[in-house]
């Protein structure tokens, strides 16, 4: 890790020096953009392998995603989040596997699980375990009114262990909201994190909620220890 942080620390010497260089010269400015680029980003990856304090932050993760409140609905909620879930895996390059469905009679999932191979995968979903809150307006009411719905998602970096447990899903635990109706957002209750695009964030693009995650979850470890 410290030859990594030596690595960086000459890369961005490089760049002060080309920074002096390239000062008129529209090719040396274009190359200099896109070293700065290059190197932000490899900055922000390794800031990143800091947050991971787990043992088990390297191993794969089984994710088991189950209904809530919400009878119905709740069963559609809990198969947008493993939509969710699976097209982050697929932004990311992870390997997915669905290991067991139980489809709901009318429509949706009673609940699902499922396995997610890549690097840090368990490290990365820790911030997902809880319960999430989706609120709309029914698709399948006569009525046009909002519903909160309960899906609650568990994790596990072994099959055998979450197999015949059952995670609670009451209201008073959700760690994030997804609002889609009257207006949309999505904020995680923990981090205090908004995104007002929640086809986005349904789309898979959850980075910044796990990213803010793990920095208050360090936070907060680095107030216990100094408390104690």
């Amino acid at each position: 890790m410290i030859a990594t942080w030596d690595r960086l620390e000459r890369r961005a010497r490089d760049l002060v020096e080309l920074d002096q260089l390239s000062r008129g010269d529209p090719e040396l400015e274009k190359q200099l953009a896109e070293e700065r680029a290059s190197l932000a980003k490899e900055v922000r990856a390794h800031e990143l392998d800091l947050l991971f304090t787990d043992p088990y932050a390297n191993h794969n993760a089984v994710v088991t995603i189950s209904v809530g409140q919400g009878g119905v609905e709740a069963q559609d909620w809990v198969e947008m989040l493993m939509r969710m879930y699976l097209k982050w895996a697929e932004r990311r390059g992870f390997e997915t596997e669905i290991v067991d469905e139980s489809r709901g009679e009318e429509a949706g999932l009673k609940s699902a699980t499922f396995i997610v191979r890549g690097p840090r995968a368990y490290g990365l979903l820790r911030s997902e375990h809880g319960v999430h809150r989706l609120v709309r307006i029914s698709p399948f009411d006569q009525i046009d009114h909002d519903r909160a719905l309960v899906g609650a998602l568990q994790l596990g970096h072994h099959l055998d262990q979450i197999r015949g447990q059952v995670m609670p899903a009451e209201f008073g635990s959700q760690i994030r909201n997804y609002v889609l109706q009257p207006y949309t957002l999505v904020k995680d209750v923990r981090t205090g994190l908004e995104v007002g695009n929640t086809q986005a964030v349904l789309d898979g693009e959850i980075d910044p909620f796990i990213e803010s995650w793990l920095r208050w979850r360090l936070g907060k470890t680095g107030e216990v220890a100094q408390a104690s």
